[in-house]
């Protein structure tokens, strides 16, 4: 869909959906009306998304953290990113994880989001904006992870599938699908 008006053009391709709203009525449109939280609000609760996100025990926790009706504004760094900080595989399915690691999760993803718009895009990494080792995981296939030198690993995950990094040491894999790890609430 192309739309063009007097001063721009606004492209969208594979949208599953776009709305187009009366500016002075934006709050109608359906896809905004079923966001989650905003991340980045001062009165966001990471127990409250963490509680949200345990109500979809199959799913992987980074379909979650992407799904933008159980909190919104997490984007794939930051879903790498957060579930690094939280030592969580993210293929890791939600209903293995506890609400406190849940909140852990979101907790961190909310500090390395508020960090990165306070202080500008390369926040996390300010000397070298350009440098591909400013995150800990995201984009860094096959270097080493920071924190323990494993190599981090790089794979496809989700639908669609995006590419996604994790330290197979500091985030243990899930275990195999229908195994129980006996985590609890």
């Amino acid at each position: 869909l192309a739309l063009t008006v007097d001063d721009a053009v606004y492209l969208w391709i594979q949208a599953r959906v776009v709305e187009i709203a009366d500016r002075r009525a934006p709050m109608r449109g359906l896809a905004i009306a079923s966001l989650g939280a905003d991340i980045l609000a001062t009165d966001f609760d990471p127990v409250e998304a963490a509680a949200i996100a345990a109500q979809h025990p199959s799913r992987t926790i980074a379909d979650v953290l992407l799904d933008q009706r159980v909190v919104a504004g997490i984007g794939n760094i930051f879903k790498c990113e957060s579930c690094h900080a939280a030592g969580v595989d993210p293929r890791t399915r939600t209903g293995e994880l506890t609400v406190d690691q849940l909140t852990e999760i979101y907790t961190a993803a909310q500090a390395q989001m508020q960090l990165s718009v306070a202080k500008g895009r390369h926040a996390l990494m300010p000397e070298r904006p350009t440098h591909p080792d400013r995150y800990a995981v995201y984009s860094r296939g096959g270097r080493p992870c920071k924190r323990c030198q494993a190599i981090i690993t790089c794979y496809q995950l989700g639908d669609p599938p995006r590419w996604t990094w994790s330290c197979p040491r500091c985030q243990p894999a899930p275990p195999p699908t229908g195994a129980s790890t006996g985590a609890s609430s």
